[in-house]
């Protein structure tokens, strides 16, 4: 299969409601694409996460547009003057916007990375008429059971106030062992590169709100995900490596019945890193069929 070089359209979208996104759409070249995959990165991530697979997908798919963005607050979107008291609602509200001006029409592909995983299906789970025209949903390193323990959570906030007293240098290092499986710590110093540096462009308020109003949204108390409501709605795809720490894959096919999960070997957390050609095949087949 011949490889294409896909264009990449870049942009600040301003919203309705006031918040800006940094956005990126990638094509071959057609002007009215057969489906538009969106893709959701995960906390302390950005849209730079799925560069890695774009041209695999579009190589199979050249048909179809891919638009990434950062959330508000991470990566190139400015920081939104409430960025502290954020909630995963006005995330799920942005994510709705951002598919209303970008693709307002036509088939509909939700690819998910990590928390990005929980955005999506929040999002999922509203009356938004956009939801009625997703086909299929793609969970990378996710989706994540709720509610979290009280451990986790307090983890989670204790991370969130290191971040913000001391920027993401404060954390990187001890996080990159989680994010990635160990075979890519020893043997891949690229997606070890990557990940440093998608982790260190993000500014020490966003990340740290962003960690606090997920740890919020996935504790205890909160509304429980409908999966089985998911379920019915769409076409759901798993990926999960071998070597993830913090997806708990034996959980994944008891509360995703029906769910198509794929594993991959060497592999940890950040799939599209690590093992972006295997990732992307599996997407693809996922898609053709």
């Amino acid at each position: 299969m011949t490889k294409v070089e896909p264009t990449c359209t870049t942009k600040l979208i301003d919203l309705p409601h006031g918040v800006i996104l940094h956005t990126e759409r990638h094509r071959v070249g057609t002007d009215a694409p057969s489906m538009t995959v969106v893709c959701i990165h995960g906390l302390g991530s950005t849209s730079t996460a799925f560069y890695p697979i774009i041209k695999h997908i579009l190589t199979a798919l050249p048909a179809a547009h891919l638009i990434a963005y950062d959330w508000a607050g991470s990566g190139s979107s400015p920081r939104p003057s409430s960025v502290s008291d954020r909630t995963v609602a006005d995330h799920v509200s942005d994510l709705d916007a951002l598919i209303g001006a970008e693709a307002p029409s036509g088939p509909l592909v939700i690819l998910a990375h990590s928390a990005g995983t929980h955005l999506a299906s929040r999002w999922l789970l509203t009356p938004s008429p956009h939801v009625t025209r997703v086909t299929h949903a793609i969970y990378l390193g996710g989706p994540i059971n709720i509610p979290l323990s009280p451990e986790v959570t307090t983890m989670q906030l204790d991370l969130a106030t290191t971040i913000a007293a001391g920027g993401p240098a404060a954390v990187v290092d001890s996080l990159a062992p989680m994010l990635l499986g160990a075979t890519s710590m020893v043997e891949r110093p690229v997606a070890v590169t990557a990940l440093r540096a998608i982790m260190l462009a993000q500014s020490a308020e966003g990340y740290a709100a962003a960690i606090r109003a997920f740890s919020k949204n996935m504790g205890e108390g909160d509304a429980p995900v409908d999966w089985a409501a998911i379920r019915d709605k769409v076409k759901i795809l798993v990926v999960a490596g071998e070597e993830d720490v913090l997806l708990g894959q034996t959980e994944v096919a008891g509360f995703l019945e029906r769910a198509v999960v794929k594993k991959i070997a060497r592999a940890g957390h950040t799939l599209t890193l690590e093992a972006p050609e295997e990732t992307a095949k599996m997407i693809v087949e996922f898609l053709q069929n």
